[in-house]
């Protein structure tokens, strides 16, 4: 097994081939970046590799034996860039470092970094930054799991393909957390919220719905999930459907909420962070794509559904619908199909 270090730690692997990551911020994103550092380990078994992530997300890379140190950092913020930088640069020379974000600042961080070889995409005019890039037409050709790949395919030839499915564990005390949440027997979860924007929202009337049809037919509340400013929004969903159910947006870190979605008979939602996690966990999910691609974002998790539309404009990417004043590539995503689907889903046996 491999030896996990501390983000504080002192010591220092004289010799060893150091490869950091600088990981996604956003929660889905970082829950798909598991699979390159299962890649990476593969074809770098002996190498000390670090994971340079924010602290929202961090607690998807503890216990992972694929890395051997995490260096959290704050978003935002000239100062907390800043501060990145000084200790990247402290843990010693990194010999690659491996840019899972396209952004500008990401690139620039790491090129100040120090870091030897610096392999991403090369999106927002940064490959001036880099020393590796793999061109920015390609980033959205194909599913992320498999770009991913491609950053490795740029170090070593002859590179396995081997797609690996992310997975997790749930805390250990995670039905005790279902507990103290006030949830009592079973139920669906809604991550009915987006925070990229409102086109990637089925409207809530629709959850509502659907909410009423899990009720009678399968006898499952509903909790929804989400952060503090969608808490309202989520609100109307229950509040449409007579007050039943528990709205637990803004009230669980990273932690509760992997606990919930862990407990949950299925797991509805539309292109965001929970749904990515729920999918990792094994839990049946049904995931509801509008401006977005599940070509390129799709969860891979075997108990996994997709719903999308079939209207032309979509995918288009967009947080805002450039067309309508409400975003139509959820007009022919029936209710009675996202019931149906996630039927299916409960009802298909675990591998």
């Amino acid at each position: 097994m491999n030896r996990i270090f501390t983000e504080n730690s002192s010591e220092r692997e004289c010799g060893i081939f150091r490869i950091l990551v600088l990981t996604p911020s956003w929660l889905g994103d970082a829950v798909m970046s598991l699979s390159f550092f299962q890649n990476l380990r593969e074809l770098f078994p002996d190498a000390f590799i670090g994971a340079a992530c924010s602290e929202y997300v961090s607690e998807i890379y503890e216990n992972r034996t694929e890395i051997n140190q995490i260096v959290r950092y704050s978003k935002g913020g000239l100062k907390n860039k800043i501060s990145l930088i000084r200790r990247l640069r402290s843990r010693g020379r990194w010999e690659i470092c491996f840019l899972l974000s396209p952004s500008f600042s990401s690139a620039l961080t790491v090129f100040l970094s120090g870091a030897k070889r610096r392999i991403g995409y090369g999106t927002d005019s940064r490959s001036l930054l880099l020393t590796d890039v793999i061109d920015k037409t390609y980033y959205k050709k194909g599913h992320i799991l498999d770009v991913h790949r491609r950053l490795i395919e740029l170090t070593r030839e002859n590179v396995n393909k081997k797609e690996y499915t992310p997975s997790i564990e749930p805390p250990g005390n995670w039905k005790d957390i279902i507990e103290s949440k006030g949830i009592k027997g079973e139920y669906a979860v809604f991550s009915a919220g987006a925070s990229y924007g409102p086109a990637k929202l089925w409207p809530a009337e629709n959850y509502s719905k659907l909410s009423e049809l899990l009720r009678e037919n399968k006898g499952l509340n509903v909790v929804t999930v989400g952060v503090s400013r969608e808490r309202e929004y989520l609100n109307s969903i229950i509040d449409r459907d007579k007050g039943s159910g528990i709205n637990l947006a803004g009230k669980c870190d990273l932690k509760e909420l992997t606990a919930i979605l862990k407990g949950a008979d299925v797991v509805i939602g539309n292109d965001s962070g929970p749904i990515h996690l729920s999918s990792a966990l094994g839990v049946p999910t049904v995931a509801i794509f509008g401006s977005t691609s599940p070509l390129w974002t799709g969860p891979r998790g075997k108990r996994s559904r997709i719903v999308n539309s079939n209207i032309k404009c979509s995918p288009c990417f967009k947080r805002e619908c450039p067309l309508y004043d409400q975003a139509r590539c959820f007009d022919d995503i029936l209710i009675d199909d996202v019931y149906e689907v996630a039927c299916e889903v409960m009802s298909a046996q675990q591998d």
